[in-house]
């Protein structure tokens, strides 16, 4: 008796310097075809750091309650949201839609092929959220540490009020890039493996210089 085809839904996540993801649908296209899973639908998930939109997460799950997929597939967990939470409740929702959500670059899946839950998976997702809580606590500890040292040296960073927030939130949103400025990659190799612009680099690197930040 022939197997089933598993109907999937690729999904992406849109970031101001990542409006392009012609590359990532190919490359999660080409994944399907070779595992023989018919997509259905490719779904962008719009979201920046001003500006939070779920639609995306929502016409996925609307698919899933219809009955029109069995599959999500991503390129790595953390592109279904910046937000842990958000991620988590995603799965979770899914899972109770007997959806499985699978991730290229660890090659997993929530869900068995008998629809039981995936062990495996579940221990990677728990050590995600564990990996995130702990790289936010000593994001806050280093860049409140670097500020404080710098305003001791006498050096101006800009607005007051609410500084510390804005530049904690915007070394999260950069981590890929913050990583690629520690390791000594240049401008052009970190714009082109973080599809980010140089002048966003620049801040980057401006922000660790005054802060000080070893790792994040």
């Amino acid at each position: 008796m022939n197997k089933k085809v598993p109907k999937v839904a690729i999904l992406c996540r849109v970031s101001t310097e990542e409006q392009d993801t012609s590359r990532q649908v190919s490359e999660l296209k080409a994944l399907c075809h070779e595992k023989g899973w018919n997509v259905v639908a490719v779904v962008e998930n719009q979201e920046s750091g001003m500006k939070r939109s779920l639609a995306g997460l929502e016409t996925v799950k609307e698919l899933a309650r219809k009955g029109k997929i069995q599959k999500v597939v991503v390129s790595e967990i953390s592109r279904i949201a910046r937000r842990l939470s958000v991620v988590s409740k995603f799965v979770e929702e899914m899972e109770d839609l007997k959806v499985s959500i699978f991730w290229q670059n660890q090659g997993l899946e929530t869900l068995q092929e008998n629809g039981e839950r995936n062990g495996v998976a579940n221990i990677f997702l728990a050590a995600f959220a564990e990996i995130a809580r702990n790289e936010r606590e000593m994001t806050v500890k280093r860049i409140r540490s670097g500020l404080a040292s710098a305003r001791e040296k006498g050096k101006v960073l800009g607005r007051p009020k609410g500084s510390v927030q804005l530049i904690e939130d915007f070394l999260s949103k950069h981590k890929g890039i913050v990583r690629r400025v520690q390791d000594g990659l240049s401008f052009r190799d970190i714009s082109k493996l973080e599809k980010c612009s140089f002048s966003t680099i620049k801040k980057v690197k401006a922000i660790l210089k005054v802060t000080d930040s070893r790792r994040i």
